[in-house]
């Protein structure tokens, strides 16, 4: 095995393109010298399954396909990179040895750009150079700056190359939301959601300390693999959250924006649908691409995204007062309510009705505003959604065994579930049947213990999960066309272990 290379040893780059300076500066931001307190920063070793990334950072490392089957913990990273790379073997059609293309002996001709790739090359650079920048995390290891070269260390040390289980790192009390705007307006230009992101936490951070003013937390807002959107929202009101005097300036430095009507701009699409937001950032759309989308929503023209009625994203119209999206209400043929979806609190309260809180089935704070849409993410026509099913198989086992019995954790997030989770998912995100979509959403926010208390309430027999099931595999099938047989096993799965919970009830 190499001798691992220590921090500031080695020289050359076995790609022959990038350097140091190159991946590090350019790409990845400020070098320790271009900060001004660096100097009075002593960076020490942390473990990087002690690191994690922050879920609010407007800039996303990860495509959505693959964050989408993340909750953010680090011990499933090693899972979640052999995913990624799957994904990128399938684009280019063909395997990749990343050790090899760490070491220098198979160089590829693709192109640097591809986020995956970027990151096996700053692998490569730091295995032969070492490491140029420290990462900068807060005491808990969540990441301010440096998730690529935190994902890079991973690479390393999966590939079995050297001691790169620890990264060095400055450590700060909490996270500067105007260092890391700082460091993003540095490096390649933020998408137009990317920047709508940036704004609201910077409008946050002016307002936070306020007497009176309380933000809900992301995870408080943000259900897993769901639109984002709803947490940045808080500040989406222009004339209750105004710029403060004095700040504008501020603001547009960081940003790299050029005038206080690009703020409102950007700032306008915290209010657009959460379909919306979700393929714009998906696709990289720039500000006018959405402004321009949402003008033909207005009109019932639609051709452009490929989406049929039953998929229809709510028009919107620009407010010249307020300087955000206007959202009518939803139309006839919007995704329909069903009794389950209710009882878990997935459709929230009508807008007449004054924000409250309260408790959903599976313990988690829940807001009663009507913003919350199913946020899947939409697959045009063209797209080949049998990549994604190749992924979402790949890594089930043969042999499905009933998870244990006491759990409130939704199946989304539940290790026991994974398998049948990934399916889910992937129905979700490729299918454009609104009750579909809705279905999948319920049982992935269903805990083991939802479905017991389901079972017992309201004179529900045994036989309601069951006839849940039922209900949905027709719909399956078709999503999945090609794939039956796999899918039936992991319904029968859920329906044995449904079994289960009935007779521990009568137990």
């Amino acid at each position: 095995m190499t001798p691992p290379r220590k921090y500031e040893e080695g020289k050359g780059n076995p790609f022959g393109r990038l350097t140091v300076a190159d991946v590090d500066v350019a790409t990845y931001g400020e070098t320790a010298s271009d900060l001004p307190d660096s100097k009075k920063m002593v960076a020490r070793a942390i473990e990087i399954d002690r690191i994690q990334p922050d879920p609010r950072q407007p800039r996303r490392v990860l495509p959505a396909e693959v964050r989408r089957m993340w909750d953010g913990n680090p011990g499933a990273l090693p899972r979640v990179l052999r995913i990624w790379q799957e994904l990128v073997e399938r684009k280019l059609g063909q395997a990749l040895n990343v050790p090899e293309m760490i070491l220098g002996a198979a160089e590829r001709d693709q192109a640097n750009d591809d986020a995956f790739m970027m990151t096996v090359s700053l692998a490569a650079t730091i295995y032969k150079d070492g490491l140029e920048n420290p990462i900068r995390v807060t005491r808990g290891g969540t990441i301010e700056s440096g998730e690529r070269r935190w994902l890079a260390y991973w690479l390393l040390h999966l590939a079995g190359l050297g001691e790169y289980s620890r990264i060095p790192a400055f450590q700060k009390q909490e996270i500067d939301v105007w260092a890391q705007a700082a460091e993003n307006g540095a490096r390649s230009p933020l998408n137009a959601i990317g920047m709508a992101r940036q704004l609201a936490l910077l409008i946050m951070d002016m307002y936070e300390h306020d007497d009176g003013i309380v933000f809900d937390a992301y995870e408080t807002l943000v259900l897993p693999g769901a639109a984002d959107r709803r947490f940045y929202a808080q500040v989406s009101n222009g004339q209750i959250y105004r710029i403060k005097r004095g700040m504008g300036e501020r603001v547009l430095q960081v940003t790299g924006l050029k005038s206080k009507d690009q703020i409102s701009q950007y700032r306008a699409l915290l209010s657009i649908p959460d379909g919306l937001w979700v393929k714009a950032d998906e696709q990289d759309w720039s500000e006018f691409q959405i402004r321009e989308y949402a003008a033909s929503a207005n009109t019932g023209s639609r051709e452009d995204a490929g989406e049929s009625d039953g998929d229809r994203l709510t028009a919107v119209s620009l407010s010249s007062e307020s300087g955000a999206y206007e959202t009518p209400p939803a139309p006839a043929d919007s995704p329909p309510r069903t009794s389950i979806g209710e009882r878990l609190g997935l459709y929230g309260q009508p807008k007449t009705s004054p924000p409250k809180s309260r408790v959903g089935v599976t313990g988690r704070i829940q807001t009663s505003e009507d913003e919350y849409k199913d946020s899947g993410a939409r697959t045009d026509p063209d797209d080949d959604w049998e990549n994604e099913t190749r992924t979402a198989l790949k890594g089930i086992e043969e042999d499905l065994r009933p998870p244990v019995i006491e759990s409130t954790v939704p199946i989304a997030d539940d290790d026991a579930w994974a398998d049948v989770a990934a399916v889910l998912r992937f129905v979700k995100s490729s299918t454009k049947d609104p009750q579909l979509k809705g279905q999948m959403t319920e049982l992935l926010t269903m805990s083991r213990n939802d479905i017991r208390a389901w079972l017992t309430m309201g004179g529900q027999q045994v036989g309601w999960w069951g006839g849940l099931l039922e209900q949905r595999q027709a719909l399956i099938h078709r999503a999945l066309d090609g794939h039956k047989g796999r899918v039936t096993e992991l319904l029968e799965h859920l329906l044995a272990t449904g079994e289960e919970f009935a007779k521990e009830r009568k137990q």
